[in-house]
């Protein structure tokens, strides 16, 4: 999919999204660095920080289901491509929400995990989450310009769905180059 004008909306969305939930965070917990005072809904409020983490705050578990939410979201998507004849969007409109909402989450995980690594196990699975979010980003690239790249090295592709009309194309090339050769040669003799 490439990037156009129809996923302006969803760019504003995330990056509205991004400044609000940098926002909470700072105001959560580290208020000295925000110039104006912001109280946060009471079910996101304080809670006492055992052990300095932030994932086990109300804030730092809502970014962390929130993250998870959207992952659940962004595998549907190939449940979603199997089955077109859902009536749950379009297959673009998906596909857009995938994109954007994933983004999304790369804020959201910093903020969950206070940008710090943790442990081997969380440590581990960061790693494997910047894996898969580096290779969704090299596939976004890769739809951007490899189209642009196969039409220019590759002049003579079909696609599959025109095989047949290239096909009968073809024959009635071959039989008018057959028809103008008998018209030189003749009709074929015995």
């Amino acid at each position: 999919m490439r990037i156009d004008r129809h996923h302006i909306p969803w760019a504003i969305f995330v990056t509205l999204a991004t400044l609000v939930a940098g926002v909470f965070f700072l105001a959560e917990f580290h208020p000295n660095f925000l110039p104006f005072h912001v109280d946060l809904p009471k079910f996101l409020g304080s809670a006492p920080r055992e052990r300095n983490t932030f994932g086990a705050t109300p804030l730092g578990l809502f970014y962390g289901a929130l993250s998870l939410a959207i992952f659940l979201f962004a595998s549907a998507l190939g449940i979603r491509k199997k089955r077109r004849l859902w009536r749950i969007g379009n297959v673009q409109a998906w596909l857009r929400a995938h994109i954007w909402l994933t983004i999304l989450t790369i804020p959201l995980v910093a903020f969950h995990c206070g940008f710090h690594t943790g442990g081997p196990q969380t440590t581990t699975l960061l790693v494997l989450y910047a894996i898969v979010m580096g290779s969704g980003f090299f596939g976004l690239a890769l739809q951007g310009f490899m189209p642009r790249i196969m039409k220019e090295m590759v002049t003579r592709e079909v696609v599959y769905e025109q095989i047949p009309h290239i096909r009968q194309l073809i024959c009635e090339g071959a039989s008018a180059m057959r028809a103008g050769l008998l018209e030189v040669i003749g009709p074929p003799k015995g």
